[in-house]
């Protein structure tokens, strides 16, 4: 239960530019499915799958089923290898990965693709994973699109960091809506790590002054679905980041769906939730 938010229900775990409530519409938004095919909840909100090498980043494409290993690959910025880098995951599921990204090709970067890729970490010591947004290009945002009943609603979490806090506090913002018409989320940070202080953010800017490896801090949010709504896409937006390589961590995303109590007259409590239709 998140204080203040009444009864929640949890479902399976799933230089700054925009700070403004603005519609996701400067960056490419495909890849939207049908509502019949979308799960109801967040799919590897933890970002475990796939593994990934200890120590490392790994560029993860959902609709070629490929990555791209840093541990694998030669010095210097350029692979030799006729698919640049790129290879099949093995057994690739890609409805257990879930995530897809707004990244596309034109980030300057020579020799390997950027398109819809998704950056997973880990750890050395442990192999903790988590994924990193980072501002090769502006505004790069990764996303879900889940599906949802209209009238619900949902509560939104999610850990942060910076890559490099001592030098720059990495921004970004959750964004909620129909596919391609996410607006900016307000948040509040309710843990941290760093001593940040605790409390609601200005314009839903998600700011962690903590490095990864020292901690994180969580930020929660709440989104009523609007009538008719049935597809609601989840996206989490890079403002700014300590470099193109460098930026914005999240692990344990997730929502759940929270609903008001009634009482009775008697003192007595009484949740009362929507159902989904047979």
């Amino acid at each position: 239960m998140i204080a203040g938010l009444g009864l929640v229900a949890p479902l399976t775990a799933c230089g700054r530019s925009d700070t403004g409530a603005d519609a996701i519409s400067d960056r490419p938004q495909a890849r939207s499915v049908s509502a019949p095919t979308l799960p109801d909840h967040i799919v590897n909100g933890d970002f475990s799958y796939p593994t990934v090498d200890q120590g490392s980043w790994t560029l993860v494409q959902s609709d070629t089923g490929k990555w791209y290993r840093s541990a694998s690959q030669p010095a210097g910025p350029c692979s030799a290898s006729p698919d640049n880098g790129w290879t099949p995951i093995p057994d690739f599921d890609r409805s257990k990965f879930g995530w897809n990204s707004t990244q596309e090709d034109d980030d300057g970067i020579p020799c390997y693709e950027h398109r819809n890729a998704v950056e997973i970490q880990a750890l050395w010591n442990d192999g903790t994973q988590w994924a990193e947004l980072t501002e090769s290009q502006p505004h790069t945002a990764i996303y879900q699109d889940i599906s949802t009943i209209p009238g619900a609603k949902l509560v939104w979490s999610l850990k942060h960091s910076s890559s490099k806090a001592d030098e720059h506090v990495d921004e970004m913002q959750v964004m909620i809506g129909a596919p391609g018409k996410e607006t900016v989320q307000p948040a509040k940070r309710i843990a941290s790590d760093s001593n940040d202080p605790l409390g609601p953010v200005e314009n839903g800017v998600i700011a962690s002054n903590v490095t990864t490896g020292n901690g994180w801090d969580t930020y929660t949010g709440t989104y009523t679905v609007p009538a008719g709504q049935t597809v609601t896409r989840f996206s989490f937006k890079a403002l700014s980041s300590f470099n193109v390589a460098s930026g914005n961590r999240l692990d344990d995303i997730s929502f759940g769906a929270a609903y008001p109590l009634s009482y009775d007259g008697n003192g007595n409590t009484k949740g009362e939730t929507p159902r989904r239709p047979e």
